[in-house]
This record gives C-alpha cells, structure tokens and sequence, in this order.
C-alpha cells in the first residue's frame, strides 16, 4: 500500500515530515515514529498541491487492507478444500457421491496410545492397532489368529462370553500378559444400522498405576496396624473409668469420658474400615465360606437396625420377594454389606421416611436391595461412589461424618464373592442400592454343608437330621400337577423361615419335586415339630387348591451320627425312609 492510495482530501494541518505519493504506508509510519511526527505531508507529483495524512488514518486504512486480505484467504482455502475433496470423491452404488472418511480414521487408530482391537458378531479379530500388539506382546506384523490365540491365553474372549451370557453390554477387568504387565482390559457391544453386531476392546498398561496404588495401600495398612493398639488401650481405659474401677466419676466428667468413648469408637471404625480396604486390594481378607440363607441373613441385619431407624422416626421393613435360593457366601461379609448400605439409608434419609428390604431369584443370582426414600444421589456422580475414599455431596442428619470407605469395602467384598454391585437413584427421590450374589449348585450346597456340619458335630459330640420331602404322582403327571407341587414346594421355603430356626438350618429345592432340609441338633422333640409344620402347610395347600389324590407328599429322614457317619450316605438312607406324609 502506498500512500498515494490513501489520499482523499486536501487537510489543512500542517507537518515537515513529507514523503512523495510513492512512498510505502509501512515505511512512512517507521519515519514518523523516528521523528516524533503525528502527520505526513503527502508530495504528489501530478500537480502543485500537497495533502497531509494522519498516523491513524494511516494506520486504520492498513488495517482495513490486512481485514480484507484475511477474507481473501479464507475464500481461497475454502475452495481448496472443495478441489481436494473433489479429487477424492468415491461413488457408491445407487451413483451417488460420498467423501470417505476410511484413511483418516485408519490414522487416527494407528496414532492411539490406547491398545484398541475389534471383534466380529463370532468374536473373530477384525483389526488391530500397533498399540494393541505391543501391549499383547505380538509381533507388529502378526495375523489376526495370532493376535485371537493370545486373546484366548489371556482370557478375554470367555470373558466377553461370559459378559453376555449375564446379559452385559459393558464390561472391564484387570489381566496379567507374559512379562507380568498387568493390562486394563474395558469392552462394549456395538452394532451398525445394518444389523451388523461385534465388540470393541480397548487396553491400557495399569502396571504402573496399580504399583503405585498398592504402595499407598500397604501404607495405609501399615499407619493403621500402628494406631489400632493405642486407640484399643483408650478405648479400655475410658470404658474402665466410666465403670466406675478408678472410683466415683461425677456427671461432668462422665459427659466428657462419653464423647471420648464415642470417638475411640468412631476412630476404631476408621481404622477396621483401611484395614478391609488394604486387606481386600491385597486379595488377603479372611473369607469363612458356608451355604448360608439368605433371608435369615437380612433379617439379622434388619433386627441391629431396628432401633436406630425408629429412633429417628422412619420405617424399616422387609418386602417378601418369595422363596430366595441359598448361597455359598460368607454370613459375615454379607452383613457387612447390608449394615453399609442400611446405616447409610438411615443417615441419609429425613425423619418420617421408610427403608425397604428385600431379597429375589433372578436368573442364576439371587438380588439383595436397599431402598429408602432420602435424598438421592445426583445421576452423574453414580458412578464414583464406590470409589475409595469419595463422598457425594448429600445433605445428610446433623452431625453425620462419613470416611467414604464404606461402599468401596461392599463393593470388594460382593466382587469377592462372584457378583456386582450398582445403584439406581435420582435426586431428591431416594435410593436403591442392589447387589447380586450367584446361586449355588444344591446338590454341591448340600455336600458342602452336611460335611462342615459333621466336622463341627464330631468335635461337639452332637448331630444333625437331613429331612428329604418328596412329591408323588399316584394317577401319573401332567403339566398342571407339576406347576401346583411347585408352588407347593415354594410356600414351604417361604414359610420355613418360622420353624427352622437355628442358623445352620438349611433348606434346599433340589429338583421340581424334592426339598432337602438339614435341621441342626437331632433332637427327636424338634424334628417332630417340623414334620408337623410341613403336615400343616401341605394340608392346606391340598385342600384349598389341589386335589388330594392328584399328588401325595412323601417324607423320610436320617440322622448323623446315629444312623451313620458317613455323610455320603445320609440321602440314601433318607430317601429309602419315604412314606406318606399324612399318615404319620
């Protein structure tokens, strides 16, 4: 731009610094800003006068020109987009015009840190990035097969197998390849509009995250191990002086000595819980596994509740879910679970409100839940709460303090025993909180419990009864008398809760026409009561709903160790003892 272009007017100001018309604008703002100067005088050489431009007016006009230029260039690459795509336009097969897109994905995957790898509806390998080799260990240049045969030693397709057996879409898990890495393994279902379906993996080296994460974890354990006596000796010492053992306390220091006692409790818990948590990310917790019942279970959590929930004025209750089939679990741990999630429930719900419990088959789990009517949970902080350490921001009863440890520990210990955990809440309208434990096979429950019990019996000098009931069909079997005896069947689980009372009673639906039930403590007098339990809820049953001649209830017992030690033969020589039920 030269100044001759911004001459518009003849001005009357007046400056010594005066270039001629063909001067360049840039230069002669340098040489005004040398000499000080606000104004130019312009020489034109076509005529006699002169014209005077200011510094901005010099400077707003180049401006403008660099404005314009930028808009120029914008226009130019826009059309030099459209060529280039222009060059590369594919046609498909109706003829129509689609820009592909394939080479600059194919970059971007072959570029990602993040192993990822992509399965077929078969899960056969359909491709996989450099990244995703190198995390495996195979060669750059390796076959799919390769790169499945490793999938398989490692695991990860039965466990997509599984995943989808158990009806998940998403999934994750933590596995060991051949130099001892560890890899973070997450996959997801995918599916096209076609109707085409696969999975998508991904895999990230967690090696050094998991180093890490158990170096702050042995220290926790460690801090907390130093701490535990020193709290348990307070702990002793406050309960022994408020015992009145270092003589007369007056009411003032009572008061004070009782919050101290409350808070070596509050501490000791703290404590108990980075213990569990240490213990559970080591894989070292203690684990007493016995087929247990799970109602018996709830129950015993519901009844430490109790008083706590009516102190604050809300309803605890427990919802029948019909009958729950037994699990091999520790009792427990288990109950450490649920009285998590009740405290919880009670601290975070208002005065006036109620908690429900409840405890259902489903599939190859049984489904334990929690529900109240509090505050809730906001949706997109759902996912961290079983995290260590982390705590929703819930308004929760005056004074309340929490660790943020409680449900990462119901999240171990539901993990360690083979099933999940998960949560369905939404704001201001309470909370749900689920786990699932799988059931156990009746048969294996049934070994498994009648050999643990012998094994106590022999050391207490005591015994057991194993009382097998049995269904018959005297005119044959159709459809409808196996659909009545299976209801029958089911309102004897149900209601066997009221007599069989001892917590290593068990009772276990075998098969569509036989129940099994193990009563602790042979004692003729109890094993006659049950038998009479049973006579009444079959009886009635039969009479409201079935015909009499249409099924027949047989029932036969054997008792260890009277009847044999040897625990292998305890059904047999029940089974051989059936006899009609009602004629007893």
């Amino acid at each position: 731009m030269k100044l001759s272009d911004l001459i518009s007017c003849d001005s009357a100001a007046e400056s010594e610094v005066a270039f001629s018309a063909e001067t360049e604008a840039r230069d002669a703002l340098e040489k005004m800003s040398e000499q000080d100067s606000d104004h130019v005088r312009i020489s034109n050489s076509g005529d006699d006068g002169s014209a005077v431009l200011s510094q901005r007016h010099i400077i707003r006009s180049i401006l403008d020109e660099i404005e314009n230029a930028q808009g120029e260039l914008e226009c130019a690459y826009g059309q030099l987009d459209e060529d280039l795509l222009g060059r590369f336009e594919i046609t498909d097969a109706d003829g129509h015009h689609a820009i592909s897109e394939h080479g600059k994905l194919a970059n971007a995957v072959g570029k990602m840190s993040e192993g990822l790898i992509i399965l077929d509806d078969q899960l056969h390998v359909e491709m996989v990035n450099p990244s995703a080799k190198k995390l495996l260990g195979v060669q750059e240049n390796a076959t799919s097969e390769i790169t499945s045969a490793v999938l398989d030693v490692i695991g990860i397709r039965s466990m997509i197998v599984n995943g989808c057996d158990q009806g998940k879409v998403e999934n994750a898990a933590r596995v060991k390849v051949s130099d001892q890495r560890v890899l973070q393994v997450r996959w997801t279902e995918m599916s096209d509009e076609s109707g085409n379906s696969g999975h998508v993996i991904m895999l990230n080296d967690a090696t050094d995250e998991i180093a890490a994460e158990k170096v702050k974890t042995d220290f926790i354990a460690a801090i907390s191990h130093e701490l535990r006596t020193p709290v348990t000796s307070i702990q002793n010492s406050v309960s022994n002086i408020l015992a009145g053992v270092t003589g007369r306390v007056n009411k003032k220091t009572r008061k004070y000595l009782e919050v101290m006692r409350g808070d070596c409790h509050r501490f000791a818990d703290l404590i108990s819980d980075l213990l569990d948590v240490a213990k559970l990310q080591a894989g070292s917790l203690p684990v007493n596994r016995k087929v247990i019942n799970v109602i018996t279970t709830v129950n015993e959590a519901l009844s430490n509740f109790k008083k706590k929930a009516n102190d604050k004025g809300l309803l605890l209750e427990f919802i029948d879910g019909g009958s729950v089939s037994p699990v091999f679990a520790d009792s427990q741990r288990i109950l450490q679970v649920l009285w998590n999630l009740l405290a919880n429930a009670i601290d975070f719900t208002e005065p006036g409100g109620k908690i429900s419990v409840s405890a259902y088959d489903e599939n190859n789990h049984i489904v334990i839940y929690v529900e109240d009517t509090g505050v809730g949970i906001q949706t997109e902080r759902q996912r961290q709460i079983f995290d260590k350490f982390y705590q929703v921001n819930r308004q929760a009863g005056a004074g309340y303090k929490g660790t943020g440890l409680g449900l990462a520990i119901c999240q171990g210990i539901v993990t360690m025993h083979g099933g999940r955990i998960w949560v369905e809440s939404q704001r201001s309208s309470g909370s749900k909180f689920m786990f699932s434990i799988p059931k156990c096979d009746p048969v294996a429950a049934l070994r498994e419990h009648t050999e643990m019990l012998s094994e106590h019996c022999r050391r207490k000098d005591d015994g057991f009864a194993l009382l097998v009931l049995n269904f018959k069909f005297p005119n044959g079997t159709d459809e409808t008398k196996r659909e009545n005896v299976d209801l029958i069947m089911n309102d004897i689980i149900l209601e066997s809760a009221n007599f069989l009372t001892n917590k290593e009673d068990l009772v276990l639906k075998m098969n569509k026409t036989d129940i099994s039930m193990v009563i602790r403590g042979a004692v003729k007098s109890r094993i006659t009561g049950i038998r009479d339990e049973l006579r009444k809820i079959i009886a009635n049953r039969l009479k409201k709903k079935f015909n009499t001649d249409e099924i027949m209830p047989m029932s036969g017992i054997a008792i260890y160790p009277s009847d044999t030690r040897l625990v292998a033969d305890l059904g047999k020589i029940a089974t051989g003892s059936l006899k009609e039920l009602t004629d007893e």
